[in-house]
């Protein structure tokens, strides 16, 4: 069939006695009406109306007229939906027939208001919904601006080709899809509690940005469909990530975006109170010791044998305090031991030298014959068991005889406390 339009027209009625189920001889007006070339086209779409008084068919038409060099009559195609022969053509006998246009009751269309009150009177530019198959109704609600072209949805002066109005609560659209063009989505100015100026968005996201005023495009890089992913930059060895460098002269930097760049030495505070320095060079081995606060220094003449795991002490060096030594102690040089006593618990003492020197300090005399009376060595004993005093036993120099004696107890007169063995005296 054509692709045009079905068109309606008042008081067109013609008859016709051709029989059977094929296309119908149109014969001329009845009385009373008009014909069909009167009005329509050739190949115009009609609905028809078919009947001999005892059978009837209705339907959609095609009008052909005899201009056309094809056909040597006017006649109508017929394609029923309604009829006496099952809602098919009917096979006309002989006899007259009226071929009519009408407006079939399936397809027609019609509103309903003042009927009752679910059914609104139609306004301008309001919009048509079917209330039922054939009866359109009407909501004030939805409008059509022709204007502008534009759709108010609760909104009778829309600015926009769809605007919804009602309020947050209803200006809400659902579907399981959007598209958006060039215009993208436009999102409105906050109110009075929100500083957000609103503007237009044409992806589905805004893209993060990096600032060239700031640096952070020297910093940062962007990745993602929208670049939501933020990442470091690769940076050469010895950067950190700080602000401007320290050491400003004469008054101290103003504050700038910070950026990746080598540590200065002013960078680094003063942290003399709280970490070590040496005082000049040092030896490895040397043992380190405080020079002053927080200074360390060492002496070539204190230093640490690994070899042996031994610490060694060069030349001539003054101990003062307590000394607790787990192991060996080897003096290369001369030492000096000062003290009231001094204690050696040994087994066996051995000494090196062939002379042993009392009351002398690095071979020179101390003391005159009187201070060292009773100078010699002492055996701490308590005797045999049965005593009840101190019973030492001494070799010592006496200045009242100015020789050596010997004393095995508290008194150290009489012949008894007197006396040295011998195996034997060679005189000279």
């Amino acid at each position: 069939m054509p692709s045009n339009i079905i068109i309606l027209s008042d008081r067109i009625k013609e008859l016709s006695n051709t029989t059977g189920t094929g296309n119908l001889q149109l014969e001329g007006a009845a009385t009373g009406f008009s014909s069909f070339g009167s009005f329509y086209e050739h190949n115009a779409l009609i609905y028809y109306a078919i009947t001999d008084g005892v059978r009837y068919e209705v339907g959609s038409g095609q009008y052909l007229d005899e201009s056309d060099p094809s056909i040597t009559y006017n006649q109508l195609v017929r394609f029923p939906f309604k009829s006496t022969s099952s809602d098919g053509l009917v096979n006309f006998p002989d006899g007259v027939k009226e071929i009519y246009v009408t407006y079939p009751a399936a397809f027609s269309v019609y509103t309903a208001s003042g009927l009752e009150s679910t059914y609104n009177k139609p306004a301008a530019s309001g919009f048509a919904f079917w209330e039922t198959s054939n009866i359109l109704n009407y909501d004030p609600s939805i409008i059509w601006d022709s204007t502008n072209n534009r759709i108010g949805i609760e909104n009778t002066a829309p600015a926009y080709a769809i605007d919804v109005g009602g309020g947050p609560n209803k200006a809400i659209i659902r579907a399981s899809g959007l598209i958006t063009g060039a215009s993208g989505v436009i999102f409105p100015s906050g109110n009075t509690t929100s500083a957000y100026i609103g503007g237009t968005q044409l992806e589905h996201f805004l893209r993060n940005e990096l600032s060239t005023k700031t640096g952070t495009d020297d910093v940062f890089q962007l990745s993602g469909i929208v670049e939501e992913t933020l990442c470091f930059k690769k940076q050469p060895k010895g950067y950190v990530l700080a602000g401007p460098p320290s050491g400003c002269t004469p008054t101290a930097c103003s504050p700038a975006y910070p950026s990746f760049r080598f540590l200065t030495y002013d960078d680094i505070p003063d942290l003399s109170n709280v970490y070590v320095t040496r005082n000049g060079t040092t030896t490895k081995g040397n043992v380190a010791f405080w020079a002053e606060d927080n200074v360390l220094t060492d002496d070539d003449d204190l230093y640490w044998e690994s070899t042996f795991n031994h610490l060694r002490v060069r030349g001539s060096e003054t101990l003062t305090g307590d000394l607790t030594v787990g192991g060996n102690i080897s003096v290369s040089g001369d030492m000096d031991i000062m003290g009231d006593v001094t204690y050696i618990d040994s087994s066996t003492v051995t000494i090196w030298d062939k002379h042993l020197e009392l009351a002398s300090m690095s071979g020179n005399a101390v003391y005159t014959d009187s201070l060292v009376d009773t100078a010699g060595i002492i055996i701490k004993s308590s005797g045999d068991g049965t005593e009840v005093t101190v019973s030492d036993k001494k070799w010592v120099w006496k200045e009242t005889c100015n020789a050596w004696t010997s004393f095995d107890g508290e008194n150290e007169s009489g012949p008894m406390h007197a006396k040295v063995d011998v195996s034997g005296i060679v005189a000279g």
